[in-house]
């Protein structure tokens, strides 16, 4: 892949596929209300507004905070990681939380770095 053109990932009400709290290449940003991003291997455009917007990769761990009526299609099993959650800037894992965690380390990748408290999704 080449070098992308900045970070995106999908606001708190931002209704759409990618995964909430994970950053995805920018592949193309030159339309005023679309932003072509890199998920999966695939190009998506996405509308701009849904997004946020970054020029360098996040090193913090994204918090995500969920309301008790968003869809939990694992709720009640091991994978069930409750209505908080981080995901990791490389691996775009999700991990549960423990209390609050100055920074945690990432159970599939090893990365460790802080956790992005004060920007919540």
């Amino acid at each position: 892949m080449k070098q992308p053109l900045g970070w995106a990932r999908v606001k708190p009400n931002g209704a759409h596929l990618m995964r909430r709290g994970a950053w995805y290449p920018v592949v193309n940003d030159n339309a005023a209300t679309l932003v072509v991003l890199d998920v999966a291997r695939q190009n998506i455009a996405v509308p701009r507004d849904l997004l946020d917007l970054r020029r360098h990769r996040p090193e913090r761990f994204s918090v995500v905070v969920k309301e008790i009526s968003d869809p939990n299609p694992v709720r009640g099993t091991v994978s069930d990681l409750g209505l908080t959650y981080a995901v990791c800037p490389l691996s775009r894992s999700r991990i549960r939380l423990n209390g609050h965690p100055d920074e945690l380390e990432c159970p599939d990748c090893g990365y460790r770095h802080q956790v992005a408290w004060e920007e919540r999704c």
